[in-house]
């Protein structure tokens, strides 16, 4: 197949996925819900499922999701990819992959930046302990098209809830990449609607490939502990624009650059260099240590 046709088929495969996304956005079918299914406590977890209301129709039963990472996170049992195991390390990465990679720290840009930022500890202090956990969440183009998969929102949000509450004393790292992005900003909404005093403990925030690059993070995270990666004619960073916020459907910015995502497919896809990756992991160590680390 020759590029300007594979180009106009990922065009015409994309627009369908948008458009079948128009459609089940808001389905007018009632949620049948298993009283029997193991439930979520109440609190952060109420008000998010609150806060998702109808995006979590078509989604399925949240709350089982969430239970289940819930038992799987009490239990330790990484996931795919996940390094450091169980228990509270000198730095705590919580990740989220880009859509349609598999794994739960992805293909791509999770592996290469779990290599450099185990790298970068070692040459700050090599008894340095990490923790680089990915967001288990289905990242497909639906979740893309929404602003971020609410599964995967609500799930980082309480993965960093979590980690807070288990190692308080431990500096979190929140990471994403491209959709990735999308979930990093949103989980942080959630938790400043919900649990503002989660994000202090978040100490370095890095996304490569954001499509909400425009938009500001909550004041609790300081802009200069921010990295934002975004490659000169990646049209998919900052994409989402400054329309409607976290739920809404559809995005306008991501739908307007749907037609040149298959164009600009190599600068998006090309985030692990070394390069950069070594930049984004030295940074982290600097905010996270101090200038001088």
């Amino acid at each position: 197949m020759t590029r300007p046709l594979a180009t106009l088929v990922l065009f015409i495969q994309i627009l369908a996925l948008f458009t079948r996304s128009l459609a089940i956005a808001h389905p007018p079918r009632q949620v049948t819900r298993n009283e029997h299914a193991p439930r979520v406590p109440q609190g952060l977890l109420g008000g998010l499922l609150g806060d998702v209301g109808s995006l979590a129709d078509y989604l399925g039963e949240m709350g089982d999701v969430m239970a289940e990472l819930a038992k799987a996170l009490a239990e330790g049992n990484p996931g795919q990819g996940d390094y450091g195991g169980a228990g509270c390390k000198d730095v705590m990465v919580i990740f989220a992959k880009g859509t349609t990679e598999s794994n739960t720290i992805g293909d791509t840009v999770g592996p290469a930046f779990l290599n450099a930022t185990l790298a970068a500890l070692a040459n700050f202090d090599p008894a340095t302990t990490l923790s680089f956990k990915g967001v288990p969440y289905s990242a497909d183009f639906l979740g893309f098209f929404e602003g971020g998969s609410p599964e995967g929102s609500a799930t980082m949000a309480y993965m960093l809830q979590n980690v807070t509450a288990q190692c308080p004393n431990a500096p979190i790292v929140a990471v994403g990449y491209s959709q990735g992005g999308q979930i990093v900003h949103n989980a942080a909404q959630i938790l400043a609607a919900h649990d503002p005093s989660v994000l202090t403990h978040i100490k370095a925030v890095v996304i490569f490939g954001d499509p909400d690059e425009k938009q500001a993070l909550p004041n609790e995270i300081p802009p200069c502990t921010i990295d934002e990666i975004c490659h000169s004619g990646d049209v998919v960073c900052g994409s989402a624009g400054k329309d409607a916020g976290y739920g809404s459907v559809p995005r306008l910015g991501l739908l307007l650059a749907t037609p040149f995502i298959g164009l600009t497919l190599p600068q998006h896809l090309n985030y692990q260099n070394q390069t950069e990756m070594d930049d984004a992991a030295r940074f982290v160590v600097r905010t996270v240590f101090g200038e001088s680390a």
